[in-house]
């Protein structure tokens, strides 16, 4: 038990860092290869970085809301946030 919970954190925290970085460094990855951007300003960047942060949060509450109810549950929730 112990051993998967290190296991499913780690992957977790991994997860995390990863699509954190990528949504932070696509931009400048980007426009090293070319890409013009109207304005690609760390600004910019990180200013739709809070913004997806920002709607994140009610995400979260309502999808732990929608696995306790009946005949949406865990299955239901995962289909509607795969479809996204």
């Amino acid at each position: 038990m112990a051993w998967s919970t290190n296991l499913l954190i780690m992957v977790w925290g991994v997860i995390g860092l990863a699509s954190t970085l990528y949504n932070n460094f696509l931009p400048y990855i980007l426009t090293t290869r070319g890409v013009t951007f109207g304005d690609g300003s760390l600004y910019v960047t990180y200013r739709n970085q809070v913004i997806l942060s920002i709607v994140g949060i009610p995400a979260a509450l309502f999808a732990g809301w929608a696995v306790e109810v009946p005949y949406v549950g865990r299955k239901g929730t995962l289909a509607v946030a795969a479809g996204e």
